[in-house]
């Protein structure tokens, strides 16, 4: 694969560090999450690169909402596989994820047709669940500060500037 065509020799040596680069980064399986411990297994299936990839990818969108700068330690264990090997037709495949944020456990399971739908079915749940979360926390966050306003709050016959001028002020 060429990446520039100058037919210089100096673009031939860049073009074999960029395609050694790019055969390592596949070689190696380099998760797509950054703030979250993402523990994968499999159930009566065998775990596919590509499968691992594409669990990796869904719950690298379901990390952008986990991961926050008050947020502990993010950790995810997914669980793909099938049901039985005994049915072979209907939904026999799952998918489970525990998502644990701090103290606070957030689960989720699919069963569906193929595995990647299962994925796809516990990614939008766990995006519905974090956004219920985050919100309660949120409320609880607000009704303190009102809480607090509320305490310091000042009697509103105490004036501390002036509101209009009296006709007799400068007399």
């Amino acid at each position: 694969m060429q990446w520039f065509h100058d037919g210089g020799e100096v673009m031939d040596i860049f073009n074999q560090r960029i395609t050694n680069l790019l055969r390592i980064f596949e070689q190696t399986n380099l998760c797509f999450v950054k703030y979250m411990n993402l523990i994968i297994k499999a159930t009566n299936l065998s775990l596919t690169p590509s499968l691992k990839v594409y669990i990796e990818e869904a719950m690298a969108t379901v990390e952008k909402l986990a991961a926050g700068p008050n947020e502990a330690m993010v950790e995810a264990r997914v669980e793909a596989g099938r049901l039985s090997y005994h049915h072979k037709k209907g939904e026999v495949f799952f998918a489970e994820v525990n998502l644990r944020i701090g103290g606070q456990v957030l689960r989720s399971r699919a069963e569906a047709f193929s595995v990647q739908a299962a994925v796809d079915e516990i990614k939008d749940e766990l995006r519905r669940e974090l956004n219920k979360f985050k919100g309660k926390r949120e409320a609880v966050y607000k009704r303190g500060a009102r809480a607090v306003s509320k305490i310091f709050r000042l009697s509103p016959l105490a004036r501390w500037w002036r509101r209009g001028r009296i006709k007799d002020e400068y007399l």
